[in-house]
């Protein structure tokens, strides 16, 4: 235990067995550096409120988490945070502000590689986070004003990312986001923002904006799933989303989806596409009042655009519908009221 302040461990190997307490506990600024600690049950790494440093160092845990962070101003570097083979996680932030992880590893086999709650404004940068089972690799809850910048979040047989509100302002920046299942969801959001990223899913949603989540901003990135039963984009009861200079594709179904109450949202400059019949690049159902403009929406074997039951005052204008497909329509309007094609072709 580092109790005290401005303390410094350096160049040390340690190893608790024993089931109770912490494998390290630090206080306010205090120093962990090119060192390994282990702690087969209990949390191996504990910090305080302030100012505590993680450098060049490997941390391990099994049934808790690897470490656990408190207060603000906590630097995470070069590091690699592990909960290898137990059902816990790597790094939890719980009430957490301006603090950075960067260039480091956060892997969790069956836990969460990082889980943020009620933290605000810290830098997630440069580094690799894994999951390898069902569940979600990272989530963020109740928490604003946090940064995911040039970093990897993996999964090869669950979930990516889970942003669950109240929260707002948090932006995934130049990262890749790959998972078998759902890639990214936002939960409940607001004005949070995907610049120059790609998001992926193998076999489900890539991107999933829900439960009254409004503002999000999707600029120059790739949404890409290769689901039948999933979509690249998928939006329920969110508003004022915009997706700009983007691509927007599903390779075995419905490229975008705007399902009930996804109202007053927009792409614009953008590309949305399918590959297979039976679906549509972009499919409205009970949407209203969304603006599709200087877009390209296509599908080499199905529907182009299709404005379904319930689908009202949306407007396509200043773009390009195509269709391939033999018994397929480039734009179908199904029951939709109040409908404005302008300028497109």
């Amino acid at each position: 235990t580092l109790a005290g302040s401005d303390n410094m461990l350096t160049g040390s190997f340690i190893v608790h067995s024993n089931l109770n307490g912490a494998g390290l506990v630090i206080g306010d600024r205090n120093v962990l550096e090119r060192s390994s600690v282990t702690a087969p049950n209990p949390v191996a790494f504990n910090a305080g409120s302030s100012s505590s440093t993680i450098s060049r160092s490997y941390l391990q845990s099994y049934f808790n988490p690897a470490v656990y962070l408190r207060g603000s101003f906590h630097t995470v570097d070069r590091s690699t945070l592990a909960n290898p083979s137990g059902f816990s996680d790597a790094l939890i932030m719980l009430n957490v502000t301006h603090s950075t992880v960067s260039m480091s590893i956060l892997y969790a086999q069956f836990g969460i590689a990082l889980g943020m709650a009620d933290s605000h404004r810290n830098l997630i940068a440069d580094s690799k986070l894994v999951r390898r089972d069902t569940g979600y690799t990272m989530t963020l809850t109740r928490s604003s004003d946090n940064a995911i910048v040039r970093t990897t979040v993996e999964n090869p047989f669950g979930k990516g990312i889970l942003v669950t509100g109240p929260g707002s302002g948090t932006a995934i920046v130049s990262s890749t986001v790959t998972a078998l299942l759902e890639a990214l969801e936002l939960n409940s959001a607001v004005g949070h923002s995907i610049i120059g990223s790609h998001i992926y899913s193998a076999n489900a949603t890539a991107l999933a904006i829900d439960d009254s989540s409004t503002g999000t901003v999707i600029s120059q990135s790739r949404l890409v799933s290769q689901a039948a039963a999933g979509y690249a984009l998928y939006l329920t009861t969110a508003t004022a989303t915009l997706v700009s200079q983007s691509l927007v594709e599903n390779t075995s179904g419905y490229a975008a989806f705007f399902a009930a109450k996804a109202d007053g949202n927009t792409i614009d400059l953008s590309t949305v596409t399918s590959r297979v019949s039976g679906f549509s690049a972009l499919y409205l159902d009970n949407a209203s009042t969304n603006t599709f403009t200087r877009s390209y929406f296509g599908n080499a074997a199905g529907n182009g655009v299709t404005f379904g039951a319930g689908a009202s005052s949306n407007t396509l204008s200043r773009s390009t519908v195509a269709s391939s497909g033999a018994a397929a329509r480039a734009l179908s309007l199904f029951m939709a009221l109040d409908s404005y094609v302008y300028d497109s072709w």
